[in-house]
């Protein structure tokens, strides 16, 4: 069965549809945006600070509670190693 070029100008349609679709978008984009772009990259950058500080809190918390899980399974252990040795006797 011939192609008649069919599969080839598909492949076109799309690529211009593709292309035409890209700068509508980035013309609307400009046209439509809420604020400046210095400003958007400030708010983020803050966001992104305060998910910092809260991450580290977050992270101080779980190491203090993996300190301590470790501290109490450190204890039972060595009960256990002690309960061990008394009635190996």
């Amino acid at each position: 069965m011939p192609d008649n070029g069919k599969g080839k100008r598909i492949a076109i349609d799309l690529m211009i549809g593709t292309a035409i679709g890209a700068a509508a978008g980035s013309v609307l984009g400009v046209i439509f945006a809420p604020q400046p772009g210095q400003k958007t990259r400030q708010q983020v950058g803050s966001w992104l600070k305060a998910r910092r500080r809260s991450s580290a809190v977050l992270l101080n918390r779980l190491n203090a509670q993996a300190k301590e899980k470790k501290e109490q399974i450190a204890a039972v252990w060595q009960a256990g190693r002690q309960a061990y040795t008394q009635t190996a006797r």
